[in-house]
């Protein structure tokens, strides 16, 4: 079908000192290579602050340095609406 997924990928970013684990990441074929898309998973509901949003943002930053690809997306999913 076209999407790999991985679960629990460690990431890094050597440059900016960041490091953590992806929930999920799944990698879209593209004529080109593969695009990475990483899902950030919450129990909760949004918070009103951003630290979600940034999280997210900040794995993204993560695969880009990995991969040597931009990552122009991601998505979040709270289990309370």
């Amino acid at each position: 079908h076209g999407v790999r997924t991985v679960t629990a990928l460690p990431l890094s970013h050597r440059a900016l000192g960041l490091i953590g684990v992806a929930d999920v990441v799944e990698f879209h074929r593209e004529p080109d290579g593969e695009r990475a898309f990483p899902i950030e998973y919450k129990r909760g509901r949004s918070k009103a602050h951003r630290a979600d949003e940034i999280q997210l943002c900040a794995q993204a930053l993560c695969l880009e340095d990995m991969l040597g690809r931009p990552v122009p997306a991601g998505a979040l999913f709270y289990g309370k609406i």
